[in-house]
């Protein structure tokens, strides 16, 4: 009975079923109150259950902030070391939360970037906007 239930509400929330094809769902030979007063409540629920579920899915770290700041970067202490300008990236991001009602962990992640992997990360962020803005505004 309770696999029974599972399927059911799954099917209500995943599936986007009005009051109609919920109470299709039962067998002809089901009782029909307890189907009306079943369906009356999947139908009123399924509003929160879907929201529910979407906001406790796994899924990466939210973007919250990014800062950024040029450093120069000396490889040692030695006379005639080459002090290479680096970049310093911070961001912050949201993860999720491990309890109902839990605010969720920020986290700060900094990444030092050289010159060419500062030029490859535009280059790929480059391409990935044109992507997006070709698939939003087809030609």
């Amino acid at each position: 009975m309770f696999d029974a239930a599972v399927w059911l509400i799954r099917e209500v929330v995943y599936g986007e079923l009005d009051a109609q094809q919920t109470a299709n769902l039962f067998p002809p030979t089901f009782h029909p109150e307890l189907r009306g007063l079943l369906v009356k409540v999947l139908t009123s629920q399924q509003a929160s259950w879907r929201e529910g579920a979407l906001q406790s899915q796994v899924g990466p770290p939210k973007y919250l902030d990014m800062d950024w700041r040029v450093d120069i970067k000396s490889a040692s202490n030695i006379p005639g070391t080459k002090h290479e300008p680096v970049t310093l990236l911070k961001l912050r991001v949201e993860g999720e939360p491990t309890m109902k009602g839990e605010m969720p962990q920020q986290k700060e992640v900094t990444v030092e970037l050289d010159r060419s992997t500062l030029n490859t990360m535009y280059s790929t962020l480059s391409r990935i906007r044109d992507q997006l803005a070709e698939t939003t505004n087809p030609k």
